[in-house]
């Protein structure tokens, strides 16, 4: 995806969403700053320690702290076997 960022950038949209496969700080440098960029944790984060994912969430949004126009979202969205309690977790932590 990150190869193809030109031919994004040329369709208009106002937002752009990545997977968790593209380094999203690297990938936002390469995006033009009126563009909003949307993702990407793994969402395998969500079946494990809610302590640990938490940790990456924050990992996350510290990577992204720098750009302005940025939505916070799993990189695939949430699957069935998703942890509540980890859920939760990381709310909290984007609450915070």
């Amino acid at each position: 995806m990150t190869h193809h960022h030109e031919d994004l950038v040329r369709t208009g949209a106002r937002a752009l969403a990545a997977d968790h496969g593209v380094d999203l700080p690297a990938w936002r440098k390469l995006l033009p700053p009126e563009i909003t960029v949307q993702g990407n944790l793994d969402p395998q984060w969500m079946t494990a320690d809610p302590e640990e994912a938490a940790a990456a969430a924050r990992a996350l949004l510290q990577s992204m702290r720098p750009c302005r126009r940025y939505i916070f979202n799993l990189g695939h969205g949430i699957t069935p076997q998703a942890r509540t309690e980890t859920v939760a977790a990381v709310l909290e932590t984007l609450k915070a």
